[in-house]
């Protein structure tokens, strides 16, 4: 019942044994407390969403076209679900242009934090997707 093109991705941990998953569980971790000892003066990790404008649909029929654009365009979002943080992504094109996004990432647990932090953001950048009266 998954995408084909997603299915091959999920049957790739078939080729993972516990004790390589047990490792990167433990090594994944490691890595996220030394990130958060970094991270933690800042109010958040400030990126573009995604590294490119949205690919044509028609440009993406051949798989190895489609894998490229899909691993680039999952690069910076990954960070966040890597570091098991939170992420919000800010629309900040002009109107009648391709839609791109500012991605904020903040500390693991402070959605709420990083959702006031991002609305501050947003009346900045955003100002053709504020409602009348905002």
């Amino acid at each position: 019942m998954y995408d084909p093109r997603v299915l091959t991705r999920l049957l790739r941990g078939q080729e993972q044994d516990a004790a390589d998953y047990i490792d990167l569980v433990s090594a994944r971790a490691d890595f996220i407390r030394r990130v958060a000892a970094v991270t933690a003066p800042y109010d958040a990790l400030v990126m573009p969403t995604v590294p490119v404008t949205a690919a044509p649909v028609a440009d993406l029929v051949a798989d190895d076209a489609y894998r490229q654009v899909n691993f680039l365009v999952l690069r910076n979002p990954s960070v966040a679900n890597f570091l098991d943080r939170c992420s919000i992504s800010i629309p900040c094109h002009r109107g009648g242009e391709a839609p791109v996004g500012l991605m904020l990432i903040g500390e693991h647990g402070a959605d709420r934090r990083l959702l006031a932090i991002a609305a501050a953001i947003e009346a900045a950048v955003s100002p053709d997707f504020r409602q009348a009266g905002d």
